[in-house]
């Protein structure tokens, strides 16, 4: 019942029924479930089969623990579960990433003591610096977390080093006093430019871009999303370095959402070669349609002139957002040359050709369920072009999905 987030009522009325002389208790049921789970969190083959996602598992225990609390019952409390998963998350022989989730699992569902709460901080400063010694005077207030943190940056050379500071920083709540809430002093602004500075040259395999665009992206729905002064001095390091960042680059001020960054996006499309259009990958495109900035890139390199046939209006009727859109920057419906006209059994469900006006008349077929591809870490899956329409982008008619 325990490691099934039974209520821990439940757990005593159980025992109160009971037959014989039995020597337990809720908190001794309790905390002999929690080391079964944390013997599976620590690949004990037996227990893994007994329990195949031990972290579930113990969520599901902790909420129990949390909602008996809240009724005002102590018989297991807060300090009980961390004395039980000490051993585990103190554990440097043990990987970094489980032993954060526990923590991050006992933090979210309690309101802890400033001591516990310093306690955490180490027990997540240990779990990810397993190779240094590190004790609770140097990571008790933001001050000394920044000391550290800026101490470990600046001895960084290695992707395996930058790795390591984003796994602390996101074990440590984000620093909000003094000017470190600010672009500049930001640490994961500090983090980026350092990263782009020493991870370079012919040596370097590392697809730099890629890896700023997944690390900032982990950010976006957690308390250390990145505002929008970070962001543009982000997007300003990744513009202004010499790998060639500015297509990672446009995706995440796409994303963002800030007026200044997207009016930014505009200029970086309008100056765009044709060359440099041409790599532009099917990830951009749809950040770009997602962010409503589709009629402001027609006249650019991306929507290279083409000759269509007469127009045929949309199937039904009607016409979409993305449709209307176009049709207010002087666009029109039109039928692929040679091919089928919209609504037809050759056409993606809901499909419609768009004419982008004159000047960019490249056709836009809208293709529902066109998702965005690779560059997020995993983080961003569905559907696409592949990579042969890629090729033939500038030779064959575009398809691009429109909302």
């Amino acid at each position: 019942m325990a490691t099934d987030g039974q209520p821990l009522g439940h757990i005593r009325d159980l025992l109160g029924v009971a037959v014989g002389p039995l020597d337990l208790s809720v908190k001794t049921v309790f905390g002999d479930a929690v080391e079964k789970v944390v013997a599976a969190l620590r690949g004990d083959q037996d227990s893994l089969r007994k329990y195949p996602e031990p972290l579930k598992v113990l969520e599901g225990m902790v909420t129990a623990v949390h909602n008996n609390v809240q009724l005002g019952d102590g018989t297991v409390t807060s300090d009980d579960l961390l004395s039980w998963l000490h051993p585990f998350c103190g554990d440097a022989a043990l990987p970094v990433r489980p032993r954060i989730d526990v923590l991050q699992i006992l933090e979210s569902n309690f309101s802890l003591r400033d001591s516990d709460v310093r306690l955490l901080l180490l027990y997540r400063t240990q779990a990810v610096l397993k190779d240094r010694e590190v004790q609770i005077e140097d990571v008790e207030t933001e001050e000394k977390r920044l000391a550290l943190f800026l101490e470990l940056l600046e001895a960084a050379r290695r992707w395996d080093d930058f790795q390591l500071l984003v796994l602390l920083l996101q074990a440590w709540p984000p620093m909000t006093t003094g000017d470190t809430s600010q672009s500049e002093r930001n640490p994961w602004v500090a983090l980026t430019s350092a990263l782009l500075t020493r991870c370079q040259g012919s040596e370097v395999t590392l697809d730099l871009g890629r890896q700023v665009v997944a690390m900032v992206r982990s950010l976006y729905n957690t308390k250390h999303k990145l505002p929008a002064p970070c962001l543009r001095r982000i997007a300003g390091l990744m513009l202004q370095s010499a790998a060639g960042l500015q297509q990672p680059a446009l995706k995440l001020m796409s994303e963002s959402g800030d007026e200044e960054l997207l009016r930014l996006t505009l200029d970086q499309i309008g100056s765009m070669t044709a060359e440099t259009a041409e790599s532009c990958d099917a990830e951009l495109l749809s950040s770009l349609l997602d962010a409503g900035l589709l009629v402001g890139c027609v006249s650019s390199a991306l929507y290279p002139p083409s000759q269509l046939p007469p127009a045929v209006p949309p199937a039904g009727g009607r016409l979409g957002r993305g449709e209307r859109r176009c049709r207010a920057a002087g666009g029109r419906p039109r039928a692929r040359g040679g091919l089928p006209a919209a609504g037809s059994p050759r056409d993606p469900p809901g499909a419609v050709h768009l004419q982008l006006g004159t000047g960019c008349s490249e056709e836009v077929a809208v293709r529902r369920g066109v998702g965005r591809q690779g560059g997020g870490g995993g983080r961003w899956g569905g559907g696409g072009w592949s990579a042969a329409t890629l090729r033939r982008r500038r030779e064959t008619l575009s398809r691009i999905r429109l909302d």
